[in-house]
């Protein structure tokens, strides 16, 4: 037999002088795309911009939430019953006779639109599931998920910051639109539900 390491195949010589193919090697797989990350390669990219445009985009609304936190803070009487608590169904469920206890939302704001700017962008310090094969992949839609969640609370605390000072001059009554909060709870477990259903997909 003749060994041959032209295209990486094995030959046997014939006696009317062919050859046939005897066995593939199959390819190295190169030092530069490890087996188990050759799919993060493809999406690493994407998910990285992903990631960006989410917390640019938290930390704007957060800034504007805590701008006009400040505008209507200054606007508003000494005496004002500012609401700090609502129920599922957008009812006022608790509130304070001070103006300055109004500054809770725009400093929430603050903190919860800067919070992705200012975290750590490096692997997630959350430990997976057992099933989780792809850290990796696990940590990109982890990390996702958590953006999205600061932009979608960022956005709910904008409009109660806009609203909280019609309910306290008793111009309405509770948040609007309807079901406000019943809304955002939905969308907030459709978020983790999906990203459960892709972190088992992609990285199991």
């Amino acid at each position: 037999r003749l060994r041959s390491h032209l295209f990486g195949q094995e030959v046997w010589p014939k006696p009317e002088g062919t050859h046939r193919i005897a066995r593939r090697h199959s390819r190295p797989p190169s030092p530069h795309r490890p087996p188990g990350v050759q799919g993060n390669l493809q999406r690493g990219p994407m998910g990285a911009q992903l990631a960006g445009l989410l917390r640019a985009t938290s930390a704007v609304v957060g800034a504007a939430g805590a701008l006009r936190g400040l505008q209507h803070y200054a606007a508003l009487p000494a005496n004002a019953e500012v609401p700090l608590r609502f129920g599922i169904f957008d009812e006022v469920s608790w509130s304070v006779a001070s103006k300055h206890s109004f500054l809770l939302y725009p400093a929430t704001c603050v903190a919860v639109g800067l919070g992705p700017l200012l975290s750590r962008s490096g692997p997630s310090s959350l430990t997976p599931p057992a099933w989780v094969r792809d850290r990796a992949t696990f940590d990109l839609i982890a990390g996702v998920a958590r953006d999205a969640t600061q932009l979608l609370t960022s956005a709910l605390l904008l409009a109660i910051t806009e609203q909280a000072p019609a309910i306290a001059a008793k111009r309405q009554n509770s948040l609007q639109p309807a079901g406000l909060t019943l809304g955002f709870l939905a969308v907030l477990g459709s978020l983790w539900g999906g990203s459960v259903a892709a972190a088992w997909k992609w990285a199991s």
